[in-house]
């Protein structure tokens, strides 16, 4: 359940949703099993980084840098 709503939050976007479903209930295991977020959101931060640039193309640092600036 709790992946199913972790994917939701990421529509309309279907494959990233699909993608956050599985991530979503993978990374729910880990919590019920160890209790501790930090290496939870360290790799959320790096697949998602990852996945942005190698599979979208898509360079997010950039893009909000120069929305800033």
């Amino acid at each position: 359940v709790n992946g199913l709503l972790f994917g939701a939050v990421h529509l309309p976007d279907v494959e990233m949703t699909v993608l956050t479903i599985v991530g979503g209930a993978v990374w729910s295991w880990y919590y019920l099993r160890d209790r501790c977020l930090g290496p939870i959101a360290f790799s959320h931060a790096v697949l998602g980084t990852a996945y942005y640039y190698w599979i979208r193309g898509d360079d997010l640092v950039l893009r909000w840098f120069s929305a800033t600036y």
